[in-house]
């Protein structure tokens, strides 16, 4: 969010520059001769701007108007920041729950598995896969995972 908010304060800068100037012709420059490959571009400068200022929920449409009025324009950041945080976090929130869903899902604490040809008991699957694996039994004898599962 710092490098936001860097990006933020910069395109405000370089947007109320005139013209003629190094920085405004990188921001909003376009090529002289020949054109974008059609497959895979690279993002430019500009793209990766109207991305954030998206996601930020401020219209890159009024991009110079609102930048003109630096306390506007200030403001409008620190709160496209602060929703740009809050959907960040919430994507991080569910990605979490998710995991955490499947994990609890595959984890079975109080289930036990027995080995039929050495007859040693294994708190987990992994346990039992090597044990039993080493041992030199047919595939008949000694089944693959434990009937349980």
């Amino acid at each position: 969010m710092i490098l936001a908010c860097r990006h933020f304060r910069w395109i405000g800068h370089v947007s109320c520059m005139s013209a003629a100037h190094v920085s405004q012709q990188t921001l909003y420059g376009h090529l002289q001769s020949g054109q974008r490959s059609t497959s895979s571009q690279k993002k430019r400068l500009k793209d990766h701007i109207k991305e954030l200022l998206k996601k930020c929920n401020i219209p890159p449409s009024d991009l110079e108007r609102t930048a003109a009025e630096r306390t506007i324009w200030w403001s409008s950041c620190l709160s496209g920041i602060s929703h740009l945080e809050e959907q960040t976090s919430l994507r991080r929130a569910e990605k979490r729950s998710q995991c955490h869903a499947c994990t609890s899902l595959t984890i079975q604490p109080n289930q036990t598995h027995t080995c039929p040809t050495c007859g040693k008991i294994c708190g987990l699957q992994i346990d039992y896969i090597s044990t039993c694996s080493g041992m030199s039994t047919t595939s008949a004898e000694f089944p693959r995972y434990p009937q349980e599962l």
